[in-house]
């Protein structure tokens, strides 16, 4: 997963249409599978600076994701609570 905030202020909210301006990719890759997936459609990514360069960031937001192999489309919900680091 990634996906890009422009100037975070220290705290961070990210949901609705704003969700499509993260340039947010989402990927499975996992033996013969391989799906993505680009700019949630619903939910929300917050972020909360902990120290310089480290984040805890949650996201919960579902995507529609296709995967490659068969070209099916599926939805899926992304939910990640952690601690990164830059």
């Amino acid at each position: 997963m990634s996906f890009t905030v422009i100037n975070p202020a220290d705290t961070f909210l990210i949901e609705g249409g704003k969700l499509e301006t993260l340039n947010f990719e989402y990927r499975l890759n996992g033996g013969l599978k391989w799906a993505e997936a680009k700019n949630p459609y619903k939910g929300c990514i917050k972020g909360k600076r902990l120290a310089e360069n480290t984040w805890q960031i949650e996201v919960n937001v579902q995507v529609r994701m296709i995967d490659t192999t068969s070209d099916k489309e599926t939805e899926k919900q992304v939910v990640i609570n952690n601690k990164f680091s830059l």
